[in-house]
């Protein structure tokens, strides 16, 4: 009777003190682990999300993005997006000025919630390359 007592035990033993395996070696990805292909340009107060897509009506050819924004912060649109915005959205309760330029400094056009399913409309298809936000 103390045999599998003492097995069940030094079983949970071994358990208890194996190393987790490494997360390269498994292929997880830690959570806190991300990247984005937006630049930011200064600090500010956390606004909301925007999302933006390469397709229109938010269709997701290639890769859409939510990204949490920062009150009058100037990101500069990177990466895969870079050039190819074509739908745009801000979170309810904050504005959104768009820019051809990377450094939010020339004439933009303000984006307010539900947005633009297609930015061609004010003249923006794939010519976003900046963006700042604020609250209404």
């Amino acid at each position: 009777m103390h045999l599998p007592t003492i097995s069940i035990l030094l079983a949970l033993a071994a358990l208890v003190t194996a190393a987790p395996p490494s997360l390269h070696a498994s292929g997880a990805i830690p959570a806190n682990s991300t990247t984005t292909s937006l630049l930011q340009r200064s600090q500010g107060e956390t606004s909301g999300l925007v999302y933006f897509c390469p397709g229109y009506n938010f269709s997701p050819i290639g890769k859409c993005y939510k990204f949490a924004t920062k009150y009058n912060t100037c990101f500069t649109v990177q990466g895969e997006a870079k050039g190819k915005i074509s739908s745009f959205m801000p979170d309810v309760g904050i504005k959104c000025r768009v820019y051809t330029d990377i450094l939010c400094s020339q004439a933009g056009m303000k984006i307010y919630y539900p947005g633009y399913a297609d930015v061609g409309i004010i003249g923006m298809n794939d010519k976003i390359a900046s963006f700042k936000c604020w609250s209404n």
